[in-house]
C-alpha cells in the first residue's frame, strides 16, 4: 500500500497548504479585483459582488489596494486549484479502496492448474540475472547483528533494511545482500560492504543502495564519514546508480519514501511487475 501513502502524504501536505491560504486570504482587503480599459489606459475597480455588485474605482495614488486585492484573487485561484485536487484524491481513494491489490489476482487463483502454470513464468529469469544471484561472497563476520527477517527469510540488520527487501522483493528486482567490493585508496587494498546490489532486468545495469540508520549518533556518523566517497570509487554514483539514505532516531524512513527511491532508480516499474 505504499503507492496509497503517497496520495494521502499528497493530499496531507494540499490540506496544510489550503489551511495557509485561507489564512492569507483572511488578512487581504474585502473584494476582487478587475480592470477596464479606456482610451488606451488601465483602470483598476474594487468589485464586491456581496454589496450588490458594487465596483468601486481604485485611483493610481492607491495602487497599494490594487497589489493586495491582485494578490488575494492569485491566492484563491491557488486555493481553487487545490480544493480541486482534493476532491480529486478523495475521489481515487474511495475507487482505489475497492481496486485489487494484486492486479490480475482473479485469473491468477482461478484453478491450481492456473496457478502452477503462471508462477513457472514468472519464476524463469534470464541468464543475466541468473548469473547475478549465483554470484558467490563471503558476507559480514557478524552474523548476531542479522535480527530482523524479510518476508523472503533474507536476514538483515535493520528495521528499515527490512522494509527495503520487502520492497524490492514486492517488485521482483533481482538484488544482494552485502556484497563486499575491494578498491584501492592510498595505496592499500580495501573492502567496503554495500547493503544492497540491485540488478536493473530491463539494463542489467548495477544500482548499489546504501543505508546511514544512525545519523543521530556521532561515533557511528564519524565510522561512516568517507562511505560514499569510497563507493564512488568502485563507479557508484549518488543519483546516477547510487541510492543513499539516510535516517535518525527521531526522523525514520516511511514505507512511501523507500517506494518513491525505487520508482525514481527504476522508472516504469509499476509496469514490469506484471
Amino acid at each position: 500500500m505504499a503507492y496509497i501513502d503517497t496520495i494521502e502524504t499528497r493530499k496531507n501536505m494540499l490540506q496544510q497548504k489550503a489551511l495557509e491560504l485561507r489564512r492569507k486570504i483572511g488578512q487581504l482587503p474585502e473584494g476582487t479585483l478587475r480592470c477596464a480599459k479606456n482610451n488606451g489606459y488601465t483602470q483598476w475597480f474594487n468589485y464586491n459582488p456581496e454589496k450588490d455588485n458594487e465596483r468601486v474605482y481604485i485611483p493610481k495614488g492607491d495602487m497599494r489596494m490594487a497589489e493586495k486585492l491582485a494578490l488575494k484573487g492569485f491566492y484563491e485561484r491557488q486555493l481553487k486549484d487545490i480544493e480541486y485536487e482534493i476532491k480529486i484524491i478523495d475521489a481515487f481513494i474511495k475507487k482505489y479502496s475497492r481496486v485489487d491489490a494484486q492486479p490480475g489476482s482473479s485469473y491468477y487463483n482461478r484453478k491450481p492448474e492456473y496457478k502452477r502454470l503462471i508462477d513457472k513464468c514468472l519464476k524463469e529469469e534470464t541468464p543475466e540475472i541468473k548469473e547475478f544471484l549465483s554470484m558467490q561472497y563471503v558476507t559480514n563476520a557478524h552474523p548476531e547483528g542479522l535480527k530482523f527477517t524479510t518476508k523472503s527469510g533474507l536476514k538483515v540488520r535493520s528495521k528499515t533494511e527490512n522494509e527495503i527487501a520487502d520492497m524490492l522483493d514486492y517488485y521482483r528486482l533481482p538484488y544482494l545482500y552485502e556484497v563486499p567490493y575491494s578498491y584501492v585508496k592510498n595505496g592499500w587494498t580495501r573492502t567496503i560492504l554495500l547493503d544492497f546490489t540491485i540488478l536493473n532486468p530491463i539494463t542489467f545495469q548495477r544500482v548499489g543502495w546504501t543505508h546511514m540508520g544512525r545519523m543521530d549518533d556521532p561515533a557511528y556518523v564519524k565510522r561512516n564519514e568517507t562511505h560514499v566517497a569510497d563507493l564512488t570509487l568502485l563507479g557508484f554514483i549518488p543519483g546516477d546508480n547510487l541510492i543513499v539514505t539516510y535516517e535518525s532516531l527521531n526522523r525514520l524512513m516511511s514505507s512511501a519514501e523507500i517506494d518513491a527511491q525505487i520508482i525514481r532508480f527504476f522508472p516504469g516499474i509499476e509496469t514490469w511487475r506484471w
